[in-house]
């Protein structure tokens, strides 16, 4: 019994031995082939310009048997500038170098960014991955020259300023406090500004500032020199029956429909608050789209009527002999016959064409530099948006629509959104001293 029992002892030895070395080989296997993916590798940014200020970005990634190392060179003129080179002992996933470039010898030009990372994988099986960019280094901040010298403005008025710089740019304008003013780049290689004199900021507040921001974001600023005039608006009282508060009913459910409030005075209060805020924002973007060159010519027209309201009115609102709240009139308000034709001031393109809030039934037109007119409270809209239209083609009739008390237009002139004074525009004498020396001056350039 004891021989007939020795061979299947063996076999069953070489069984398990057989099984345990393909255990191993298949453990082996796996050690080996369990990452064939070769790392990511990733350079920001990948393309453009940067500053001495500027950080260049390498990320590696190994999910399977984790990095081995990164290497980092950084070339111009065909030669090694710096490097950097790290290792990993352990398998780690990711790392993420960052490269300053301040202080490193290099001269503005062309840079080439060389970075090849490796993983853990065995002999033949083991990953890397190379990436290369090349990216422009720039210094140097931007040049400002002035072309106009001369800068006259209103207090809630408009002044034009013309400079060139000395290279292409990502940003450009002028600052006046919270406000940004574009400047647009003529054919010719210059700058054009149209500017506005907040209402409510005073000559000795009143400092515009020409910001020019490269395409590797070296920024230059230099003071606009200005002549600031004060001017003194009109102090206005209006008084709220209660047959107009309850007739902005219809208004505030549709600008408001979820609100609770029922009581007429309340809504109103909201409205010429909370929503009036909310179309002064809408008025600052839509001021951005605009035409990178005068679209305009001469003076602006005037609607025939009486006005009603001027610019820059501070108005006192109250009800039943109790002041309830206070705003600025921010257009003139121009009463004829009810539905009279109204006239598009000057040649542009209808940038908006519908309903706007207080406004009503409403048509903005731009005339390129950031001028734009409002023509609001319409009763009928006669234009499309993206149509262009001519000086005086017919735009609408006038209408109580918005926050309209009567048949009346409400219109306005804005500079890159900012309500400004539309007796200007229509001064062709302004308009000869302050605006057309300066577009004149372009095509001398």
């Amino acid at each position: 019994m004891t021989t007939l029992n020795r061979k299947p002892a063996k076999k069953n030895g070489r069984i398990i031995i057989l099984v345990l070395l393909f255990a191993a080989l298949a453990a082996a296997a796996w050690y080996v082939l369990r990452d064939t993916t070769p790392p990511a590798l990733t350079i920001a940014p990948e393309q453009g310009y940067l500053n001495a200020d500027s950080v260049i970005t390498i990320t590696a990634m190994d999910e399977g048997v984790g990095l081995k190392r990164l290497s980092v060179r950084v070339l111009q003129d065909g030669k090694d500038r710096f490097s950097v080179d790290k290792s990993f002992p352990s398998a780690q996933r990711s790392h993420q170098e960052s490269i300053q470039l301040k202080g490193q010898p290099l001269a503005d030009g062309p840079i080439e960014v060389a970075a090849r990372a490796d993983d853990h994988g065995f002999f033949l099986f083991s990953g890397s991955k190379e990436s290369r960019v090349t990216l422009i280094l720039d210094t140097k901040s931007p040049r400002i020259n002035m072309i106009s010298t001369q800068h006259n403005i209103n207090q809630g008025g408009s002044a034009l300023v013309a400079f060139e710089v000395n290279e292409d740019l990502r940003e450009c304008g002028v600052e006046v406090g919270d406000w940004f003013f574009p400047a647009y780049r003529q054919e010719n290689g210059t700058y054009l500004c149209l500017l506005g004199m907040p209402w409510d900021v005073a000559p000795a507040q009143f400092s515009p500032v020409i910001r020019a921001v490269d395409l590797a974001g070296n920024k230059t600023t230099r003071a606009l020199p200005q002549h600031a005039n004060a001017k003194h608006f009109r102090q206005d009282r209006l008084n709220l029956p209660e047959s107009f508060l309850v007739s902005k009913g219809e208004l505030f459910k549709r600008v408001f429909p979820n609100d609770p409030e029922t009581d007429p005075l309340g809504r109103y209060i909201k409205i010429n608050n909370e929503l009036r805020t909310q179309n002064r924002d809408q008025l600052r973007e839509i001021g951005l789209e605009t035409a990178p060159a005068p679209l305009w010519s001469g003076s602006f027209l005037r609607a025939a009527g009486a006005t009603t309201a001027n610019f820059g009115d501070n108005r006192d609102y109250y009800y039943n002999g109790v002041a309830v709240d206070n705003q600025t009139h921010l257009g003139v308000d121009i009463a004829n016959r009810q539905n009279s034709p109204i006239e598009a001031a000057n040649d542009g393109k209808v940038v908006y064409a519908a309903f706007l809030g207080i406004y009503g039934e409403c048509v903005i037109i731009d005339h390129g530099l950031g001028l734009q007119s409002i023509y609001a409270h319409l009763s009928r809209i006669d234009v499309n948006l993206g149509d262009m239209v001519n000086k005086g083609q017919q735009v609408g009739l006038s209408g109580t629509t918005g926050l309209a008390g009567g048949d009346h237009l409400h219109f306005g002139m804005l500079v890159s959104g900012l309500p400004v004074q539309p007796r200007e525009w229509w001064d062709a004498g302004w308009i000869a001293h302050n605006i057309t020396p300066k577009l004149e001056s372009q095509a001398t350039q």
